[in-house]
């Protein structure tokens, strides 16, 4: 039972302001409040500008200079991350907490190979031999269901589908055995096919009960797919916070309604 398991990620009362234009100050992020246990997948939904995205980077410490966190704490595996100077914070990035992001091109160096980036941040963060670190890149590539990952291995990103990169950004993610994955809209750019694989891909993740999964998405089909539990954002606010079979069926928020019939429509529609 997921209840069983230890608590990863703690967000408690977490508030974020941004600095605008003329000195108005606005806040993005409102009291926002959740937990994730290990092999657990918390799905956020809502709308652009609701607050999704903030909050994923004020867990990873990557705040945008105009935003700051002036209320709340954030606590990963008992550990106040809230806490810690910017060098800890890159010492628990990648290591601890790993990102997925909606567009893989944008992790990766275009004009260094695909195995020599996987290499470098695998040595980056353990202290391994060249290689182990290729061996376990490998490795990691395979369980991805990649064909051939030595041919990768030697590839520039460039050369890769939006599917193939996301998926080789999965298997560095996980290479280091983080507590947390953050996936932020993961399968937003990519085709049906690629969609289904990632989605997969997440599954398997989640079954094996190590990774608590912070997974935001527009596209309520995959976090009915995936999630254990989904909170409804809305400007800067969770208004709901439920089981997903729970939500999708006896939804209490009127916002939540509208995100359930929207989805109904588009079916209807396609």
């Amino acid at each position: 039972m997921l209840m069983n398991n230890p608590v990863v990620l703690q967000v408690n009362e977490l508030s974020i302001r941004v600095q605008g234009a003329e000195e108005e100050k606005t806040e993005v992020v409102q009291n926002v409040s959740f937990q994730i246990r290990s092999g657990q997948v918390l799905g956020v939904v809502g709308e652009s500008g609701s607050g999704k995205s903030m909050t994923c980077m004020s867990i990873l410490g990557l705040l945008p200079p105009t935003a700051k966190m002036t209320r709340g704490n954030i606590v990963l595996n008992d550990r106040s991350l809230t806490a810690l100077t910017p060098r800890q914070l890159r010492g628990i990035r990648g290591r601890e907490i790993s990102l997925v992001l909606q567009n893989p091109m944008t992790a990766f160096n275009p004009v260094v190979t695909i195995g020599k980036q996987f290499i470098e941040t695998l040595r980056a963060h353990q202290p391994m031999g060249m290689k182990v670190a290729k061996r376990l890149a490998i490795d990691a590539l395979g369980k991805m269901t990649l064909q051939d990952p030595e041919k990768v291995m030697q590839q520039y990103p460039f050369e890769l589908s939006g599917g193939m990169l996301q998926r080789v950004m999965i298997a560095l993610s996980l290479s280091l055995n983080p507590s947390l994955l953050i996936a932020d809209e993961p399968t937003t750019a990519l085709d049906p096919v690629n969609k289904n694989n990632v989605i997969e891909m997440i599954r398997a993740i989640k079954k094996q009960g190590k990774t608590a999964i912070l997974l935001v998405s527009h596209d309520l089909d995959v976090i009915g797919a995936l999630a254990d539990v989904v909170a409804v954002m809305k400007e800067g606010r969770i208004v709901e916070i439920a089981p997903v079979d729970e939500l999708f069926i006896r939804p209490k928020h009127e916002y939540t309604k509208l995100l359930l019939d929207a989805r109904l429509f588009a079916r209807n529609w396609n």
